[in-house]
């Protein structure tokens, strides 16, 4: 199923700009609305379905982080717990869009980005430090997306 993802997004590279230094973690929905959060895993979303979840996704003018985002040393933290809105240019919310999650790599990193862990939705930092997530749609026809800052402190 991998592999015919990424066959799929090198047939529409308008889709997925390449960000280097900013690993994926997650596909997901946007949340519904402003108070729900987004719908994450790490691989939801296969090729054949791609052409119908695209056609029926609404195209944002833009997408929106609702929260400060703060992760704990030693904590799990699951992305689905990220409040990212798709909205039109009006700022109103739109129903749920596809969107892939990226992480920026810092150096010493912050956390493990292995397949094994976040197969499993989130992350457990292992030191303080700060970072940003990167949203951003994965439909051809749409081109939105977000970078949000995110902080790592100990309890």
């Amino acid at each position: 199923m991998v592999l015919a993802l990424i066959l799929w997004l090198l047939q529409n590279p308008a889709a997925t700009p390449v960000w280097w230094g900013w690993p994926t973690v997650a596909e997901a929905w946007t949340a519904a609305n402003e108070r729900t959060t987004i719908d994450a895993a790490y691989r939801m979303f296969s090729v054949p379905a791609m052409a119908d979840i695209c056609a029926r996704a609404p195209s944002p003018a833009r997408l929106v982080e609702k929260d400060r985002v703060t992760l704990y040393v030693g904590e799990w933290f699951e992305f689905s717990s990220l409040r990212i809105v798709a909205v039109d240019a009006a700022g109103r919310p739109l129903p749920p869009v596809p969107v892939m999650l990226e992480v920026e790599e810092v150096d010493p990193p912050l956390f493990r980005l292995s397949n094994d862990m976040i197969g499993y939705g989130g992350v457990t930092p292992a030191r303080t430090g700060r970072f940003r997530f990167h949203a951003r749609t994965i439909c051809p026809e749409t081109s939105a997306d977000v970078v949000f800052p995110a902080v790592v402190r100990k309890r």
